[in-house]
Parts: structure tokens; sequence; C-alpha cells
């Protein structure tokens, strides 16, 4: 079969074979950063809090859920980030997580330092993502993993969040909402909420980021390859754009799936 490494000379009817070829992750590559990913998760869900508390209760991790294109399967082949949700009891609310969210990620930041050998990964650049403004809390852990298999870093992003989707904020009956999805619907008292909070631009996007995995995942092949195509020009033909792409990736893609239909 032939195979095209330039999207500009690969023709339309081709495309398909350039995204399986060129942009879709392989079965090794996949299987790695999986395993990467359920360590990371154990030494959260496991290790981390156990001597951490808040307000006279011990943290714990309700769920770790995957973000990012890693979870919508629309990642590209060995350049894609992984990010990691953590639903944390301590956050009952937007603004416990707005308090919070600092002082929780030093917490992390720390253990994890001490306690990386576990993982059994090299771990390296561990660092927090600060904001640009000094008085926005930051909002996540970041740091690279060293690859087995390839002579590449795996990046992983760590967000703590609140579980705003939680059972309570979701329709008990089906019947309430005829015609949807069940994983794609909840009260409207949650958006109530989130505008009440008051939080800026995408502040509190991570806390409904399994929303926009199911949505995206429910999509057609096609359109999970298109998504994959407009990420690798932005990442390839516009480089200047690439530091751009993790605040923008979100608007990107819902803009490509509402092109598509």
């Amino acid at each position: 079969m032939e195979t095209f490494q330039n999207l500009y000379a690969t023709p339309a009817e081709k495309l398909d074979v350039f995204v399986a070829h060129m942009l879709q992750p392989d079965k090794e590559w996949k299987d790695e950063v999986k395993d990467i990913f359920e360590r990371i998760a154990e030494f959260f869900q496991e290790k981390c809090f156990q001597d951490c508390t808040i307000r006279d209760k011990q943290v714990k991790v309700i769920k770790v859920a995957k973000g990012g294109s890693f979870s919508k399967g629309v990642d590209l082949k060995h350049t894609s980030d992984v990010d990691m949700l953590l639903f944390l009891s301590c956050f009952s609310s937007y603004k416990d997580q707005y308090k919070l969210q600092g002082p929780i990620i030093e917490f992390m930041m720390e253990k994890l330092k001490k306690c990386q050998k576990s993982i059994a990964y090299d771990i390296i650049n561990i660092s927090k993502r600060e904001s640009s403004n000094r008085s926005v809390p930051p909002r996540s852990l970041n740091f690279n993993v060293q690859s087995r298999k390839k002579n590449k870093l795996i990046h992983v992003d760590v967000l703590p969040v609140f579980n705003a989707l939680g059972g309570e904020n979701l329709p008990s009956r089906q019947e309430n909402y005829p015609g949807l999805n069940p994983r794609l619907t909840v009260w409207p008292k949650v958006y109530e909420k989130l505008i009440k909070s008051k939080g800026g631009p995408g502040e509190f996007t991570p806390s409904f980021r399994e929303l926009q995995r199911s949505f995206v995942k429910q999509r057609p092949t096609k359109l999970k390859s298109l998504i994959r195509l407009v990420k690798y020009w932005y990442r390839e033909i516009a480089p200047w754009a690439c530091r751009t792409w993790k605040a923008y990736s979100e608007s990107v893609k819902t803009l490509t799936l509402k092109m598509a239909e």
C-alpha cells in the first residue's frame, strides 16, 4: 500500500491512509501511555494523600479520569500530552477548588518528588503550571515521563478538580430528558452554580472534561481523523502557534466538529 508522508502531497482519497500511518498512535505507544497513566493514577489514589488532611478530614481521591486528546481517541502519534483529572473530596464547591488548589498542588509536587521511584518510570521536570496572573492559583502539576521503548518524553498534566458532575448532579431518570444521551446530560443547576461561581474563562473547564470526552468519543471515525488532521496542521504547519495550542485546543476541536456537522 502506497503511503504519504507529506500532507499537502496527499490526494484527498488517500487522507485516511495518511492519518493511519502518520498520525494515529501505534499499539505499542498506546499500551505504554496506558501503563504510565495507570501507574501514576495508582500513586495518587493509594499513596499521595495518606497524610494530607484539610478541615480535620483526610483528603481522598473520589475518582481518576482521563482528559485531553488521550481520552477522546484523537491523540497524535508520539506527541500528545496525557491529562489526568483527580476529583478530590476536599473540593465541595468551585470556591473550594479555587482556594485550596494551590496548597494541594504544592503538596502533590513534594510528595511526587519524594516517592517518584515507586512509579517505576523516570520522571523529570516536575513543576506546577502557574498562571500569568499571580493572583490566580496554579491549575495543574506538570512533569515528563521518559518512555522505555522510544526516545520520547511523555508530558503529563495532573489536575485536581471539583466533582461538579457527581451523582447528585446527574438526572436520576432518563425519561426526564427523552431522546438525550444520559452521559451528556446534567441538571441545569450544575451550570447555574458554574455561572454563579464567577470563575475566569476556562477556569473550571476540567470539571466538565468527562462530558467533552463522551461527546467526542461518540463521533464517527472520519470525524476523529479530521480532528487529527487539524491538530497536525496546527502543530506542524503553524509551529509558531504550538505554544498556544494548550489554551485553544478545545476550541479548535469544537470548531472542527461544528464545521463537519
